[in-house]
């Protein structure tokens, strides 16, 4: 398994990465946050060092990098947490867990989409029809369906039950 440590060698301090149980391969802090800054996601930077994306939060919780703070930040734009889970290595799970820990909230579920308000109200004023509004954001007709709920649009909707006909 590969483990980083922090060793101060005089002023500069050095970052060691285990490859092998017997072969450590120094960084310097600079060039760590220089490869940080240059990927784009925890999976790419572990690529490049060659470490798995666990050992990477490990790294840079040892560098004191608030990572949790920029994965929440992807996550207030609007990327939902499976995305930024999957692209960084991470289980879903354990990310908003890491979310609600911090203090950060989070939905559960998968969120509704956003839509434009002016646009759903002028859709469904001329048409009166949920599966035009349904296909016209590309979503689940339920889904629709509570959005104009939300909006006032509609009120007390009952979905009726399909009669299917039994052969004889």
């Amino acid at each position: 398994m590969k483990t980083v440590v922090e060793i101060r060698c005089g002023r500069v301090p050095t970052i060691f990465l285990r490859e092998t149980p017997n072969a450590w391969q120094p960084y310097l802090r600079r060039n760590i946050l220089a490869l940080l800054k240059q990927s784009k996601t925890h999976r790419d930077f572990a690529q490049r060092l060659g470490v798995s994306p666990l050992v990477v939060r490990r790294l840079l919780d040892l560098l004191g990098v608030d990572y949790v703070q920029r994965l929440y930040r992807q996550y207030e734009r609007g990327k939902n947490c499976s995305d930024i889970a999957n692209a960084n290595g991470i289980k879903p799970a354990t990310l908003s867990r890491l979310f609600r820990e911090r203090g950060f909230e989070v939905q559960r579920g998968v969120r509704k989409p956003k839509v434009p308000k002016q646009k759903l109200r002028r859709i469904w004023i001329e048409t009166q029809i949920i599966n035009r509004v349904a296909r016209e954001f590309k979503i689940h007709w339920k889904t629709a369906l509570h959005l104009l709920e939300d909006e006032k649009l509609i009120v007390g909707y009952k979905v009726k039950p399909r009669n299917y006909l039994v052969g004889s």
